[in-house]
């Protein structure tokens, strides 16, 4: 009772903060793709998956280039470090981590984050979500493409290790989000961020 009271709690401190929210837009001058923004505390997202094709280093979910316009592109790391648009970067390990605070902390940002519209779930739906993270699935070491509908994973531009980076996962009928350091050579989402002004 008292968790469930808490969450209660939780949603309503994040509704307030979503409903003042700022949304605009931000055009991709290579490809002429608009994208819609969102702004959270202090920061400024893309409000869905880099959909920029990359000459290398990006795939269409299962090869099919119909998954794009919903889902984006699947991106390595190298090629996820120069994919965003001019005037915005792939985010860091620490930007990653300010967002999730400012969306109740990352026991319950999984939640907080997911689009209504997409993830075959129940969703707490007392606060307006306009992140929309999307489960768009990811492509593994070996190119075969694994979980879409159930599963997203976002890079972040900070390595953890030799041949590895930190990520954020968001799965299905979870409320949380997990860290992870995989492969760089592995295909996960990218969400740009806006830089902030000096």
């Amino acid at each position: 009772m008292k968790k469930k009271f808490l969450l209660i709690i939780i949603a309503i401190i994040i509704s307030f903060n979503l409903i003042a929210q700022k949304t605009d837009t931000i055009t991709d001058k290579r490809d002429g793709k608009k994208y819609e923004t969102i702004t959270i505390g202090d920061q400024t997202w893309l409000a869905v998956n880099l959909t920029y094709k990359s000459n290398s280093g990006c795939w269409a979910y299962n090869n099919d280039q119909k998954n794009v316009p919903v889902y984006g592109y699947l991106y390595n790391w190298e090629t996820a470090k120069t994919g965003c648009p001019a005037g915005t970067h792939l985010p860091s390990d620490v930007e990653w981590s300010e967002l999730f605070d400012n969306i109740g902390g990352c026991k319950v940002a999984g939640v907080n984050i997911k689009s209504f519209a997409i993830w075959k779930e129940n969703l707490l739906k007392t606060y307006k979500n306009t992140f929309n993270a999307l489960p768009a699935g990811y492509r593994g070491v070996g190119g075969a493409f694994h979980f879409i509908s159930e599963y997203c994973g976002f890079w972040s531009s900070t390595q953890s290790f030799t041949g590895s980076a930190w990520g954020y996962s968001i799965r299905l009928k979870k409320e949380d989000i997990n860290k992870f350091s995989n492969e760089k050579v592995n295909g996960y989402s990218v969400r740009c961020i806006v830089n902030r002004k000096e």
